[in-house]
């Protein structure tokens, strides 16, 4: 269903459906991702979009469901290569204020190398 690559400390998540509403699918997200959330303390996560179309309402449920991880692990997501439709979704429900949104790859992962984990602010 998707891939997973590190760049640096950096987690990078292709989403590879073009449609993202079957249980089967998002499930599957959960499957692959979830457990290296689990694992990794201040994980930095950007979820490449570039393939998706359409995302359902439990398609975003699963995002703000691994968000929800990322957070209690002390660590950051971003989203990133969204369509226009798919922005727009995010607008409407206010979830884009959940997530760092990002135009693509580079800007996911410099926007993370600089927000850094949850507790990044007591660094400054």
């Amino acid at each position: 269903m998707g891939s997973i690559a590190h760049e640096d400390e950096i987690v990078l998540y292709t989403i590879d459906v073009q449609r993202l509403f079957k249980d089967g699918d998002i499930q599957k997200i959960k499957d692959e991702v979830g457990p290296v959330i689990e694992e990794t303390k201040g994980i930095k996560l950007a979820i490449d979009f570039s393939q998706v179309e359409f995302v359902s309402s439990r398609g975003l449920g699963v995002l703000v469901a691994l968000r929800k991880q990322v957070k209690q692990q002390g660590g950051n997501m971003a989203l990133f290569s969204l369509n226009a439709t798919i922005q727009k979704v995010l607008a409407v429900t206010r979830m884009s204020s959940l997530f760092l949104v990002e135009a693509d790859k580079a800007a996911a992962i410099e926007a993370l190398k600089n927000k850094g984990g949850l507790l990044s602010f007591l660094k400054k």
